[in-house]
């Protein structure tokens, strides 16, 4: 007969399994989201620094384009207690994975990629890719130096939105972008359009710059990002974001970043792929 220790271990690993299901059971419609809003806790959004998108005002509150959406979209759904954790941008995915937040806000665009890992929302807006130039025409007979920022769509694949002759510099963050720009150690950035047309009004200023738009039918769609089982807590967001998306409330709050009607209405005719 096995000593009475070793009967009870089984017994008590049994009785904690049972606990985690009924109390995985109890959670409204098996959502860690509505969980936890049902507990009287906030919503944890994480965001990263990707101006338009997402950065801090001179109080050092988050703002942009993917915040203020948001905030819109959850005052239709009556949630009014948000949590915002700054990240950076590369550990966005994992910490979403890990359960340490519960929604992306910081511009992410849909991938395949991506979509094998999380649950997106509809787009918000539908960008396009654009070069933000110096208004002096480079040297003649030079290729034309052109920066793309680490991770960006213009950076994985250059050649596909930077035609003609060019030299492709991968610098880090914007910042760093429109410092090359300045000093005359690039001649143009490759990025989206409305994040250009943010930099040149927020960070050129005082530059004789001229935004090109890149001519293809390929485009960005940034939306928000959800652990692949808050199927329910999606749904209702984008339930939220169709009422506001488009709205002249929405066209006001996303203009002074840099997104155009033309961004908004292209999202709006976005399909999910087949």
């Amino acid at each position: 007969m096995p000593p009475r220790g070793f009967v009870r271990l089984p017994l008590l690993a049994l009785a904690l399994g049972g606990l985690a299901l009924a109390l995985w059971i109890a959670r409204p419609n098996g959502s860690d989201i509505a969980h936890r809003l049902s507990q009287g806790q906030p919503l944890r959004v994480g965001y990263a620094l990707e101006a338009p998108y997402a950065f801090l005002d001179a109080a050092g509150a988050p703002r942009g384009e993917s915040i203020e959406v948001l905030q819109a979209a959850l005052s239709k759904m009556s949630i009014t207690q948000v949590q915002f954790i700054r990240l950076d941008f590369a550990s966005l995915l994992t910490e979403l994975e890990q359960g340490r937040i519960d929604l992306i806000a910081s511009g992410l665009f849909i991938t395949p990629e991506r979509t094998r890992r999380v649950r997106f929302t509809r787009p918000t807006a539908a960008v396009r890719p654009a070069l933000l130039l110096r208004a002096t025409a480079p040297t003649a007979g030079q290729p034309v130096r052109v920066v793309a920022i680490e991770g960006s769509v213009e950076a994985v694949e250059p050649g596909r939105y930077i035609v003609g002759e060019h030299r492709a510099l991968v610098l880090p963050d914007a910042r760093s972008a429109m410092a090359a720009l300045r000093l005359g150690e690039a001649d143009a950035i490759a990025l989206s359009a409305p994040s250009l047309r943010w930099m040149a009004q927020n960070e050129g200023a005082d530059l004789a710059l001229r935004l090109q738009p890149i001519d293809i039918p390929a485009r960005g769609y940034p939306a928000f990002a959800l652990r692949p089982e808050e199927a329910s807590f999606a749904a209702r967001l984008d339930a939220a974001l169709a009422d506001y998306l488009g709205s002249p409330d929405h066209l006001r709050t996303v203009e002074p970043y840099g997104f155009l009607a033309e961004d908004v209405q292209a999202a709006l005719d976005w399909r999910p792929p087949e």
